[in-house]
């Protein structure tokens, strides 16, 4: 059987985040280096602002008719998304793949063992609690409500296991004002932000650490606040992808 590619499959970004993607990229082509590593963004939004600036990047039924071309046949697609949702279904597991045998490494938080690798990932980042509230910053889904259940059971998950980490979205549940009423009720001088996305780009840049009225941070000001880097800069994050794609690999 031919080696198969690996297609990285992330959702984007149009801003200079976009380099946390260079480390994963080195990354996971030491740990496959017999490999062909390939990648394709699900934004049809930022494929389009980075072309403009003359930036290569593909979607992935693109990518699927590069290979095609070459003549490759087999193709793991790893999600980089953080839960299986809107962009992991619709963008890359119903994608027409007529003529590759394709599977797919599935999203960060998709296994029942995942809630507590990612904790153990990201406690190193979390601040003393007698000194800050650490809160994890998500996406989320406000269309698809029914998407953010992993993100519920993580806020739950670290909840049990930690005082003052709380999880807030942007959109869709849990939000931000239960995590934000108990950062205020904690009686700390500080907030800690930990991305829940692979990169800081644009909402953690604006809609967290922005200076408009409505940003995480001016909502919880006097406090403190300070902010971590996307977790595609987390080692032991990316460990966890990798082993989702052992998982897929196997299946070949």
């Amino acid at each position: 059987m031919r080696t198969p590619v690996i297609v990285l499959c992330a959702f984007g970004t149009s801003t200079e985040a976009i380099a946390t993607y260079n480390h994963i990229d080195e990354v996971i082509r030491s740990r496959y280096p017999d490999n062909d590593i390939r990648w394709a963004f699900t934004s049809e939004g930022v494929i389009r602002k980075l072309r403009r600036r003359g930036i290569a990047c593909y979607t992935l039924p693109e990518v699927y008719e590069i290979l095609r071309r070459e003549g490759k046949t087999e193709v793991l697609v790893q999600s980089l998304h953080i839960v299986p949702g809107q962009e992991f279904h619709e963008k890359i597991v119903m994608v027409p793949a007529k003529g590759l045998n394709v599977k797919y490494g599935l999203p960060l938080l998709s296994e029942d063992d995942d809630f507590e690798k990612l904790f153990k990932a990201l406690e190193p980042r979390f601040l003393p609690e007698e000194e800050a509230v650490t809160i994890l910053c998500a996406h989320g889904n406000k269309r698809r409500p029914e998407f953010n259940a992993p993100l519920l059971r993580l806020d739950s998950y670290i909840r049990s296991r930690r005082k003052n980490t709380f999880l807030a979205t942007i959109e869709g549940p849990p939000g931000t004002e239960s995590a934000f009423a108990d950062a205020r009720a904690a009686g700390v001088e500080r907030v800690h932000f930990v991305p829940l996305m692979l990169v800081a780009g644009r909402h953690i840049m604006e809609d967290v650490m922005g200076e408009g009225e409505n940003s995480w941070k001016n909502q919880l000001s006097p406090m403190k606040a300070t902010v971590e880097e996307g977790l595609g800069y987390n080692d032991d994050v990316i460990e966890i992808y990798i082993e989702h794609i052992g998982k897929a690999l196997d299946q070949f």
